[in-house]
């Protein structure tokens, strides 16, 4: 049995949600694990809360003091990922290697020290990006006026970004099915079933067309000239793989870091910006009262198919929607092309409607995370994104 040092461990107990992960992890275990990634060199420690990612893992963030020789006493902040699951958090360690293709400074730096079983928990650990906020929440404050917004993704993808990533694509055959993988496919066919009606009740369009996507995501949709072209021929790059918007932290200084590289993978060209801007649209907090240009549904969904068709967001009396959110959605349409380097417009675009369909129409199983009103939402969306990206 393991001897670990009676170090103190502290935490804010009135914090409900923290005191419930050390509770189902136990105070031991937490020292424990601790001890066993700072080599018996931890002085004291202080637990912390941290957003849980999307995973189902328990993340800890935790302040050391370490004993060392220069300096004497170091100070870390971590944060250290758990999971029942070996499979879990051995891909993500695995894969953590990854972010060395990626620009320097875009992922936190990981401790390497393979997963371990302590008490039937696995674990991995990464640096802690002080008083950071993930882009969600980060859209949704004071600091996010539209220039900042600007420098955000500026930086995130140009600069020393995710644009030195994706200008080396390769051709992978039939990439859909890197994303339309056979289990999606099967969910993404149960959740029609189950919103079908409540979306014909709001499809202030008139374009839904189930059979459609019922086709598509079969594999049987029929395609004729340049459809053929761009599905047979799109370009794969390495990619985030799963670039959602509490998978990108925003620091103090406006400066964005990429965490959770588990789903690194090469992938089609439009994947992650097609799956960033997709989650900012679902996952955008309800607007209550007047002034809400997004509200119900048959609204959204108006400014969601001008969007899909590279038309500004506008106001009802015809203003440009300046709140951080829009102006987001914006900068991503307005960027992707340059972003990949793609000459053709027409086929980019066409293209980049195709990803936004696949990630629409993924978002409509997303039944713990999205409202049903936004799952309905998804799949109007996708199936206008996939019209739109299927006309020669």
């Amino acid at each position: 049995m393991s001897v670990y040092p009676p170090f103190p461990l502290t935490w804010d107990h009135r914090n409900q949600s923290l005191s419930n992960i050390v509770a189902v992890v136990r105070e031991e275990r937490v020292i424990e694990i601790l001890s066993n990634f700072l080599d018996g060199r931890c002085i004291s420690a202080r637990l912390f809360p941290v957003r849980p990612g999307l995973s189902g893992a328990v993340s800890l963030g935790v302040d050391c003091r370490i004993e060392g020789i220069t300096p004497p006493t170091q100070k870390r902040s971590l944060v250290f990922k758990m999971s029942r699951s070996r499979d879990l958090i051995v891909r993500e360690y695995l894969k953590r290697k990854e972010a060395d293709y990626f620009p320097k400074n875009l992922f936190p730096v990981f401790e390497d020290i393979p997963p371990q079983n302590s008490g039937g928990w696995y674990v991995l650990a990464n640096e802690y990006i002080r008083h950071a906020r993930t882009l969600k929440d980060w859209l949704n404050s004071s600091s996010a006026c539209p220039t900042q917004v600007s420098t955000l993704f500026q930086r995130l993808f140009f600069q020393s970004g995710l644009h030195h990533v994706y200008r080396s694509p390769v051709n992978r055959g039939n990439s859909l099915q890197l994303i339309l993988t056979a289990s999606r496919r099967e969910r993404i066919l149960t959740a029609i079933d189950e919103l079908r009606s409540l979306a014909c009740r709001n499809d202030n369009l008139h374009m839904l067309c189930a059979s459609r996507v019922r086709r598509f995501v079969n594999g049987n949709l029929p395609m004729s000239g340049k459809s053929i072209q761009m599905a047979a021929g799109l370009l794969c790059t390495r990619s985030h793989g799963d670039m959602h918007s509490e998978n990108i932290l925003v620091d103090c200084g406006t400066r964005p870091w990429l965490i959770d590289p588990g789903d690194v993978d090469i992938l089609p060209w439009f994947a992650d910006v097609a799956r960033l801007t997709v989650d900012l649209i679902v996952t955008a907090p309800q607007c209550d009262g007047e002034g809400c240009e997004l509200d119900p549904i048959k609204e959204r969904f108006r400014q969601i198919s001008k969007l899909i068709q590279g038309e500004p967001l506008r106001t009802k009396e015809g203003k440009v929607l300046q709140r951080p959110l829009e102006v987001a959605l914006q900068w991503l349409w307005d960027h992707f092309q340059f972003i990949h380097q793609i000459q053709n417009k027409d086929r980019a675009e066409k293209e980049f409607r195709l990803g936004l369909a696949i990630e629409f129409l993924r978002a409509t199983y997303r039944v713990h995370e999205i409202a049903t009103e936004m799952r309905v939402l998804a799949l109007l969306a996708g199936d206008f994104a996939l019209a739109s990206s299927l006309v020669d």
